[in-house]
């Protein structure tokens, strides 16, 4: 249980002195010495006694507590001279472990609701929903207008495409190295995303592989082409 005066060390600064304060408290015959004087001030002499400790090794164990801050003494007079007089500094201790520093990142993450397309041209069977309710009517493309669009977690479509316009969050000057695309394929009937689904389903690993190479090499292939465009029309970058 946790009471009194406690004693916050943050390990994340990284210097000898954190080092130097948990080594202090490395023995075992120092945290006995902290347990004795839990209920208050003992002389060392008192300390030795309690512990059944060499009052020399008593005197050295509390020096060392002494340095890192968690016991402080007093000099007092006794009926022979002087007498030391030792205290707890803490009741408790907080250690925050260091945490490695943050790298910031030059990458910018754009989300797109699945219902947020700028443009569209469908044929039926056609339609949107949410998680709730389907938007608008069935096989109906002028459903595709709803301003509850941008709720929908589905959209189908027999055959033609939806557009997205993302936008350039890319700071002043800044230059893009790299743009990475990640949507996730539902229910396609036709063509390499449906070949992979089909896979997939049927635990083809082979044609799985087959068609996740195809799609690499297919999307590898439009990188390439980008690239060269964007030499031949932004020759000045």
């Amino acid at each position: 249980m946790l009471h009194g005066k406690s004693f916050h060390i943050d390990a994340d600064a990284a210097d000898e002195s954190v080092v130097s304060l948990l080594k202090a408290l490395a023995s075992l015959p120092r945290w006995h010495i902290l347990q004795a004087l839990s209920e208050g001030s003992l002389t060392v002499i008192e300390v030795s006694q309690a512990l059944d400790m060499p009052l020399s090794t008593v005197a050295a164990q509390i020096k060392i507590l002494e340095d890192a801050g968690f016991v402080r003494t007093e000099l007092r007079p006794a009926s022979h001279g002087l007498q030391k007089v030792c205290f707890r500094t803490y009741d408790s201790l907080v250690l925050q472990l260091p945490y490695l520093p943050s790298v910031p990142s030059n990458s910018v993450e754009v989300g797109m609701p699945v219902g947020a397309y700028t443009r569209f041209e469908v044929t039926p069977t056609c339609g949107l929903a949410s998680p709730t309710s389907v938007i608008g009517f069935l096989d109906d493309p002028v459903s595709f207008y709803e301003p509850r669009r941008v709720e929908a977690g589905l959209v189908w479509f027999r055959s033609g495409f939806v557009v997205y316009t993302f936008p350039n969050r890319l700071q002043t000057f800044s230059v893009l190295t790299s743009l990475v695309v990640s949507a996730e394929m539902i229910g396609a009937q036709f063509g390499i995303g449906a070949f992979v689904l089909q896979a997939g389903n049927l635990m083809q690993t082979d044609q799985l592989l087959a068609g996740v190479v195809i799609l690499s090499l297919f999307g590898l292939a439009v990188g390439k082409a980008i690239n060269m465009l964007e030499a031949r029309l932004l020759h000045w970058r």
